[in-house]
């Protein structure tokens, strides 16, 4: 099977330092809706923020937080290369709204999105959303006031959402209680061979989904702690470029075309294509066990960039589980 959340094994376990935080200079939340949600009530509280303006293509969750602070919220629309319409920009942009940049599929560089606003207030609060770009925000804060990612987007970890600024945020110890079902799931998911149905530690995984948006206001778990201290990191890396550039070589031969450039210094989350029979292609990936996400699936908000890539989008897997024989397998089936 490739794709789906990733399993955690006994081992990884064991080999875990007993410590419960990593000091790497940032702050450590429960969730990437739960580390957004103390960079918006940092804005409000400390800045006088009223609105935050969102790109017209995101996943609905950056809504909990948004919608906990009871803040106002406007979207900008984006081009082809999913930035900014600097026209467009312009008429939504006011100095009491924080601007949320997402960097996607960690495929982009954000420095002429950033710059652009800068040009118009240089004093304007900038939010870099990096839950699909780990090595991105691993980078020096730059020009930007905040950035934050989600650790189990892009490893084997249960919980954990991460904030770099310059602004003093409040540093919980409080561990959240989803990691525990995210991290039971997990484990079972990495021994279910012969022992678990996958219904086990789907539902196991589910409950704790339910309980993400209600913890906004706790820390990693200590499981997630001990994982992220012992992370190979550079390998995780290494796998993704390797697979990415691959991938996007071969899809090249096909006439497929990658959404975005996928460049040597970048870590690709996924690959993403857009397609107009995707639905068809994907369905014809699960009958042979090959799960490819969408981004976003969405409901309630009509968002032209965002309803034309939930319709055509498929995110291909190149994570540091697979090489290049998955890889092989991607490409045979598209």
């Amino acid at each position: 099977m490739i794709g789906g959340e990733f399993p955690i094994s006994v081992s990884d376990l064991l080999k875990a330092p007993s410590l419960s935080r990593v000091d790497d200079g940032t702050y450590h939340y429960a969730s990437g809706r739960a580390a957004l949600y103390q960079i918006i009530k940092c804005l409000k509280e400390q800045r006088g923020i009223t609105k935050v303006l969102l790109p017209d293509y995101l996943c609905d969750t950056i809504f909990v937080p948004i919608r906990k602070l009871a803040i106002e919220y406007e979207f900008y629309p984006l081009n082809v290369k999913l930035e900014l319409d600097t026209v467009s920009f312009c008429k939504v942009y006011s100095k009491d709204a924080a601007v949320l940049l997402i960097n996607y599929y960690g495929l982009q560089d954000l420095s002429e999105q950033v710059s652009f606003i800068r040009s118009i207030d240089v004093d304007a609060m900038i939010i870099e959303d990096d839950v699909q770009a780990y090595f991105e925000f691993k980078k020096p804060l730059g020009d930007v006031d905040f950035k934050y990612t989600s650790l189990r987007k892009t490893f084997a970890i249960p919980d954990g959402g991460l904030v770099k600024t310059n602004y003093p945020l409040p540093v919980i110890d409080r561990p959240n209680t989803f990691g525990q079902y995210k991290a039971t799931a997990a484990l079972i998911k990495g021994m279910r061979e012969g022992n678990f149905d996958d219904s086990v530690y789907l539902d196991i995984s589910k409950m704790g989904g339910s309980k993400i948006d209600d913890e906004l206001d706790c820390g990693m778990s200590f499981i997630a702690e001990r994982l992220y201290a012992c992370l190979d990191v550079d390998f995780v890396k290494k796998c993704r470029q390797n697979n990415g550039k691959y991938l996007a070589e071969r899809l090249s031969e096909k006439g497929i075309k990658s959404l975005l450039p996928v460049k040597e210094d970048k870590v690709p989350l996924f690959v993403p294509v857009v397609m107009n029979n995707r639905d068809r292609v994907r369905e014809a990936m699960f009958q042979h066990k090959v799960f490819c996400p969408v981004h976003w699936p969405f409901d309630g908000i009509s968002l032209k960039k965002g309803a034309d890539m939930a319709a055509h989008e498929l995110s291909l897997i190149v994570d540091q589980r697979y090489n290049e024989k998955d890889m092989e397998l991607i490409l045979s089936l598209l």
